[in-house]
């Protein structure tokens, strides 16, 4: 036999041989050696020396059981790799949904920092309206002129340019449409004639009935100093 043949049956003979290996190693049992001088401890999947104490912590498996083992080992890889993408798409959606909210008040502060409506002019304008709506029926001449104009600034106070532009068109539409047009009334008010004033005459200088040094007195006994 030359040498390339015997190379070839020792490999035939090493994979025959190959399972039988793998299924003696995957069915050996576990044994713990204990010295009972020394206290020292190994684990075995054979004898343990003499002299040594021998337990049995795992008892030789069948192949069943061996493939049961595998599969519930597969199986709980399968469980635990489900649960880390679960974990990371829940920390994903929770990431995205965070992100968007921030995004939402962003753009809600934005819009309210912009918006007419929230200035300090708007305000000021409200409170003017309020005032001339609480003072009329007066009986004011200029009410109506008054209201009107107070309107007025409050829309171009609070009303962004497109929203103001729209409001002048519908009124301009809303006026057009109105055959009669109205006029705000004016109440004038009355003319009061005074009597004229006339001039009152110079009072008469008192007549003194007696005096001294510090004072005189009249005949209705008034004192005056000197």
């Amino acid at each position: 036999m030359n040498r390339s043949s015997s190379n070839r049956l020792l490999g035939r003979l090493w994979i025959c041989a190959l399972p039988l290996l793998c299924a003696t190693a995957v069915q050996a049992q576990v044994i713990r050696c204990t010295d009972p001088f020394t206290g020292k401890v190994s684990y075995t999947d054979g004898k343990c020396a003499s002299g040594t104490s021998a337990q049995e912590i795992e008892a030789r498996k069948s192949p069943d059981e061996i493939k049961a083992e595998r599969e519930q080992a597969a199986q709980a890889r399968e469980r635990m790799q489900e649960r880390l993408q679960q974990d990371a798409k829940r920390r994903q959606d929770n990431t995205e949904l965070q992100r968007r909210e921030q995004e939402s008040r962003d753009r809600s502060q934005s819009a309210a920092s912009n918006n007419p409506a929230n200035s300090q002019a708007c305000a000021q304008a409200r409170r003017n309206l309020e005032e001339v709506q609480s003072s009329m029926g007066q009986g004011m001449y200029d009410e109506s002129a008054r209201l009107s104009e107070a309107q007025r600034n409050a829309e171009r106070a609070c009303l962004t340019p497109d929203e103001w532009v729209r409001t002048q068109r519908d009124a301009q539409n809303n006026a057009g449409n109105n055959y009669y047009q109205t006029y705000p009334y004016v109440v004038r008010p009355p003319h009061v004639v005074h009597p004229p004033v006339r001039p009152q005459p110079d009072p008469k200088p008192p007549v003194f009935t007696s005096c001294n040094v510090f004072r005189c007195t009249d005949a209705k006994g008034n004192v005056y100093p000197r």
